[in-house]
């Protein structure tokens, strides 16, 4: 019988990843023999979580693993029963990459000089594939062209990757993390591009010479009600009457609910376009634990450039004359992820260089945690 002990991270994970191992199975019964990243991106769950449930479910003799071509499979079933019918050239993104090639060797340059990410502003950022994708569908839907378009948090260079791919916008990226401030500015300088970056706290009130200023806007805040809302806000704020807005929610690694779908709604924000398994959000190897790195050699596991965390929808939304924001009063703890409560209390769970700066930063997040905010 399956341990989900081994597994899960927290009590509130228990169901999400009992419901993998039928999930897995299925999977495995329709497609036959499938990598660990395969699964992953089908399947969903955390990328380290799968990775022990899948050494839970070989030990138990659900599952099977080849070792000569690194798949796992399920007893007498290698092949598949039907053919994948999923696009090829786009994977499902509905968006080919292949006139925006030219940027990848600029942006992983710019890529691996960037600031690590901090778990203090819960900081996940996709893939390379996914910014080019994200840029890629702008442009497909004319959300470009001499537009001015905000990005609200992009610790994963997305604005950068649109100021580099179209010289038709203005970028300006918002963020609370000076470090990603910075860095922006000087890539800017640097290259010559049209973005300007400046530090913005979403908790605090957005300047007037700000408010109703963009016509495109893109976040991804942490998916849970209070920050999702709080984050909204500002983007309704932000944006022109009729601004489009784009997010990622339903996350492969949570428990599918109501929560953020409702607030949209609630919001009076036109959902116009939905796409699954768009985003994708990178794995951080700092992350995984003496124990998960033994089963990546046990099983083979190489990371590249594609390798994931888990995935979202990407939603396009549209702001209309019916738009409201919604009254909110909340801590600064309720603003936090699990990640980062995590990080403030225990020095060992972070994964960013030590420096002045984040130090200074956990400290006053220590003394603020309880300070009340209305939104």
């Amino acid at each position: 019988m399956i341990n989900l002990k081994n597994v899960i991270e927290n009590e509130l994970e228990f169901d999400l990843y009992l419901s993998k191992i039928n999930e897995i199975k299925n999977y495995l019964m329709t497609f036959g023999k499938r990598s660990f990243w395969q699964i992953v991106e089908y399947v969903g769950g955390s990328e380290r979580r799968m990775l022990r449930l899948l050494e839970e479910m070989v030990n138990e003799k659900i599952i099977y693993f080849d070792k000569l071509d690194n798949t796992f499979y399920l007893k007498n079933n290698k092949s598949n029963k039907h053919d994948d019918y999923k696009c090829k050239y786009c994977n499902g993104s509905t968006v080919e990459l292949k006139k925006l090639n030219n940027l990848i060797p600029i942006m992983k340059k710019i890529w691996e000089s960037k600031p690590k990410p901090t778990l203090l502003f819960d900081q996940r950022p996709v893939t390379l594939k996914t910014s080019l994708k994200r840029v890629a569908y702008f442009l497909n839907n004319n959300d470009v062209y001499q537009k001015n378009i905000v990005f609200l948090g992009d610790d994963d260079l997305t604005g950068i990757c649109l100021a580099l791919a179209n010289k038709d916008c203005n970028v300006t990226v918002l963020d609370a993390d000076k470090r990603l401030i910075d860095f922006i500015n000087d890539i800017a300088q640097k290259y010559k591009l049209k973005i300007n970056a400046r530090v913005l706290n979403v908790m605090n009130k957005i300047p007037k010479d700000l408010r109703m200023k963009f016509d495109v806007l893109m976040t991804d805040p942490t998916p849970e009600k209070i920050p999702f809302t709080v984050f909204m806000n500002a983007a309704i704020d932000l944006l022109k009457k009729e601004g489009v807005l784009y997010t990622s929610i339903y996350s492969s690694a949570m428990m599918k609910n109501m929560d953020l779908q409702r607030i949209i709604t609630d919001m009076g924000l036109y959902i116009t376009e939905m796409i699954s398994g768009f985003t994708h959000y990178q794995y951080i190897y700092n992350l995984y634990s003496t124990k998960d790195v033994d089963l990546l050699n046990k099983y083979n596991i190489k990371f590249n450039d594609d390798s994931i965390c888990f995935t979202e929808t990407m939603f396009r939304l549209e702001k209309n004359i019916n738009t409201v924001k919604l009254p909110i009063e909340y801590s600064s703890e309720q603003m936090m992820g699990k990640a980062t409560k995590r990080v403030i209390n225990n020095d060992d769970a972070e994964v960013a260089e030590n420096s002045v700066y984040l130090t200074n930063l956990k400290k006053s997040m220590k003394n603020s945690i309880k300070e009340t905010y209305r939104s």
